[in-house]
């Protein structure tokens, strides 16, 4: 996670309070609980394309994905480099209730034996729970790393495997 210094917005959700973090009133990442960063303003006070993220944010939680079309153009507002997109759009492809490895998502993304690599792009995901990097995990079928403490990544991976919140 890396904070740029913008306007930060709260969202209420099953796994707690989400932060949507806009520059110029566009959204530039999402921050999960736990940062200890205090938003000022709730989503209601946002400019639209912070709601709409907020939005699709509270549809996931709901079982619904966000359009495939919408993450591109998330990342065309990101600085990530050639691999670091290709992987989080091999990620954004991991359905509802399944998981990928970090080697199989290197293999995927053009650069096989690159998971440690991979694992470093998960880790600046700008917007988890859209390109949903909590399903990426160890090789072993260990959970790995997530910026929401694994207790939320086995609760987001419970939580698609059965259903709502």
């Amino acid at each position: 996670m890396m904070i740029m210094c913008g306007e930060f917005y709260s969202l209420d959700t099953p796994i707690g309070e989400v932060l949507i973090e806009a520059l110029d009133e566009t959204p530039a990442q999402v921050i999960l609980p736990g940062s200890g960063i205090k938003a000022g303003r709730s989503v209601e006070q946002a400019p639209e394309s912070v709601r709409v993220m907020a939005e699709i944010l509270l549809a996931f939680f709901e079982g619904k994905e966000p359009d495939p079309a919408f993450t591109c153009r998330l990342l065309d507002g990101v600085e990530v480099s050639d691999f670091g997109r290709r992987v989080l759009e091999k990620v954004a492809e991991i359905p509802r209730g399944s998981t990928s490895s970090y080697g199989d998502i290197a293999a995927m993304a053009g650069n096989p034996g690159a998971a440690r690599a991979v694992g470093g792009v998960m880790s600046s995901n700008p917007f988890p729970l859209i390109i949903p990097c909590h399903r990426v995990i160890r090789s072993d079928g260990g959970i790995g790393g997530f910026g929401g403490g694994e207790e939320i990544k086995s609760w987001l991976l419970t939580f698609e495997t059965r259903g709502r919140a």
